[in-house]
């Protein structure tokens, strides 16, 4: 019962900080730089295999 009493005596507050640490939050995220990882290239290899006039099942095979 002294719980309950309490949680209405303080509920105002308990609301206002949550409410101004959620406002904190979304300003922070906003203003939150992306440059904070490095851009990663992935290496890319293409592989190209030309047998000339031989058919592609065969080319697979071979």
């Amino acid at each position: 019962m002294m719980k309950n009493n309490i949680y209405q005596i303080f509920k105002k507050p308990i609301l206002f900080i949550a409410l101004l640490l959620l406002m904190a939050g979304i300003f922070s995220y906003t203003r939150m730089e992306t440059n904070l990882f490095p851009e990663v290239l992935f290496p890319r290899i293409t592989l190209i295999a030309d047998v000339g006039q031989q058919p592609i099942d065969r080319m697979m095979i071979t």
